[in-house]
């Protein structure tokens, strides 16, 4: 009985977690939202990142999506299943971003 009740509230985590979980892109950053419990925002601009990479699973090489993974001094941000095309452009953006500002990293 104990099992069943873990199961459930696994499920219901999981689901509302994917229905709370929210990205913004923005012309000089982006912001994750995220949280079941407590919402969690994270801020990034794309001249503080330091690289990109994109991931792809099984699941989503066969529904043409990936995970856009941004890596900077504070710690990585993910963004998951992006489509493909998509997802491709926003590292092409975001790599300009970074390499054309004149702006001081710190």
């Amino acid at each position: 009985m104990r099992e069943v009740f873990w199961i459930l509230m696994g499920t219901y985590f999981q689901y509302f977690q994917y229905k709370k979980w929210r990205y913004l892109f923005y012309e000089e950053g982006l912001m994750t939202i995220s949280g079941v419990i407590e919402r969690v925002h994270k801020v990034l601009l794309h001249r503080k990142v330091q690289g990109v990479r994109l991931k792809q699973s099984p699941y989503q090489r066969r529904k043409n999506l990936a995970t856009i993974i941004l890596h900077s001094a504070s710690g990585d941000v993910k963004i998951p299943y992006v489509q493909m095309d998509h997802a491709l452009q926003m590292k092409n953006y975001i790599l300009y971003k970074v390499e054309s500002s004149h702006l001081k990293w710190m």
